[in-house]
């Protein structure tokens, strides 16, 4: 009895260190946010900042190829319809074009235009630079290590299914 006690109450202290540095870990991040918000200035693309989230995470789901309507609905986690209308928005705004495939008519596909894609480059350039002077102040070795920890947050999150993450982890 004694030994789960002690078992119990050693959880109970990891729990408490985990989501303290989780806290702590949420803090960083909108430090980080507003630092590079700030080095970033008016260099963002002005046409990016009036879109959405949603709208961002859409371009670059489409950025490397075509995509079905249906398919970007599935990657996004939202309904088809919501897609529709999330594409009708794109087309709207000049960056994206809707086409439907020569050997079946039934399916819608959406691409960026040259817009979008030379918008998504000065985005890219913005959020480097801003990267590049954010990080100046560790080394290679450092950056490496942070990289290297993001990237397999972003693996291992990306193989669980989402129903299947403990929520309270």
């Amino acid at each position: 009895m004694i030994v789960n006690d002690s078992v119990r109450a050693e959880t109970l202290r990891e729990d408490i260190d985990r989501t303290k540095l989780l806290e702590r870990l949420v803090e960083v991040k909108t430090e980080l946010a507003l630092i590079e918000s700030e080095l970033r200035g008016k260099t963002q693309s002005e046409l990016f900042a009036k879109l959405t989230l949603h709208q961002l995470e859409a371009l670059w789901k489409i950025k490397d190829a075509p995509i079905a309507m249906k398919d970007l609905a599935q990657r996004l986690g939202i309904s088809e319809s919501s897609a529709t209308a999330l594409a009708n928005r794109l087309v709207r705004s000049g960056l994206v074009r809707r086409f439907r495939e020569a050997d079946d008519r039934r399916v819608v596909k959406l691409e960026l235009t040259e817009v979008a894609y030379r918008s998504l480059d000065e985005m890219r350039a913005a959020r480097t630079f801003s990267a590049k002077r954010l990080y100046r102040v560790i080394d290679n070795a450092q950056l490496q290590t942070l990289v290297s920890v993001l990237e397999e947050v972003v693996r291992l999150n990306q193989i669980r299914p989402s129903s299947s993450v403990d929520q309270n982890a």
